[in-house]
């Protein structure tokens, strides 16, 4: 078992096969909760005899704020599966001091390593304050039971450090923002992706130690700015009216920044498109509902995060989302 970071999230990695039901008997005890994703519950046929079990909750605050009331005898969470079913359970975990013990499924996103959970509040999706967990298990023989570019997913919340650096450039230049050591930090993770080959196969150890990054820069900067910028506007407006993953809604709202703020290059934009896979069945139905249901009315400035939305009209944001459907159209026809 190799340890990625000795710094919380403390994350180890478990390459070979491992026995599930074995591994998550160790944590079965009194007053402990274990939270699983119903999909992964079904293959694992896991049943604590001692602890409490739950498949999940709501990603609405105010369900879930009531839903935490019942759950305070609880001392400790276990929790295994993606990124939603992990935001509930560092939220949960943060409204009652307690410790976390995250085991990803897939590592779509980087919620793992971050001490903030993207939720519903009004219908609509933001990131709130929530819990960094104090341990993280990257198990290899978890990951691969879901499709392998499933678990290619998080990185796009590693390349969106590209348009989030472009905003915070555009904050500092307005005078609304100032430079900081995250900016450099986070620079050094985007150049680090780019010069290897995380798509290897078998690499989740790098993947994971990029995401780990990206997600412990945005912890010491105390808010997303190092990498969520107006990419991750435009994907929290997508997720708000369209069920999908996190990487179609960043991936879409990368290309749209990357217009607005007239940073596009190809190469980049490339590897943009291809990080979620927009030729499958899925990709093409997303763009579809992406195309019938979003436009500029969706997309408005976040309030204390200044970026390039601040400074385009809505003919500028359509203008954009019409291109980037044809560019994503166009390549869908190749």
């Amino acid at each position: 078992m190799n340890n990625i970071s000795l710094y919380i999230p403390n994350i180890f990695v478990l390459e070979g096969e491992t026995d599930m039901n074995t591994f998550l008997e160790k944590y079965d005890d009194e007053n402990n909760l274990f939270i699983i994703t119903p999909s992964i519950r079904n293959q694992l046929q896991f049943v604590p005899r001692i602890g409490s079990f739950s498949e999940g909750y709501s990603l609405s605050q105010e369900v879930l704020d009531a839903e935490i009331l019942k759950l305070k005898e609880i001392k400790k969470i276990i929790v295994v599966g993606a990124s939603k079913i992990v935001d509930q359970s560092k939220y949960i975990a943060a409204k009652l001091n307690i410790p976390l013990v995250v085991i990803p499924s897939l590592i779509s996103t980087n919620a793992f390593s971050t001490g903030r959970s993207a939720l519903k509040v009004n219908n609509i999706v933001v990131s709130l304050e929530s819990k960094t967990p104090e341990e993280v298990y990257i198990i290899y023989s978890l990951l691969e039971k879901a499709p392998r570019e499933y678990n290619m997913y998080g990185l796009i919340d590693v390349l969106s450090i590209y348009t989030a650096l472009h905003d915070w450039r555009i904050a500092i230049n307005d005078n609304k923002a100032h430079t900081a050591l995250e900016y450099y930090l986070a620079e050094g993770i985007l150049d680090s992706f780019l010069s290897i080959n995380p798509e290897k196969e078998g690499n989740y150890y790098n993947i994971t130690k990029l995401l780990l990054h990206s997600g412990l820069v945005v912890s010491m900067y105390g808010d997303g700015r190092p990498e969520s910028g107006s990419e991750h506007i435009v994907a929290k407006a997508v997720e708000s009216k369209i069920e999908c993953f996190h990487a179609y809604s960043v991936s879409f709202g990368m290309l749209i920044i990357m217009k607005l703020q007239d940073s596009w290059k190809e190469d980049m934009a490339t590897i943009v498109k291809n990080i979620p896979n927009w030729r499958s069945d899925y990709g093409k139905n997303i763009l579809n509902q992406i195309e019938n249901l979003i436009s500029s009315k969706d997309i408005k400035p976040r309030e204390g995060r200044y970026t390039i939305l601040d400074k385009v009209d809505s003919e500028g944001i359509d203008k954009a989302i019409k291109e980037v459907i044809e560019y994503l159209e166009n390549d869908l026809h190749m």
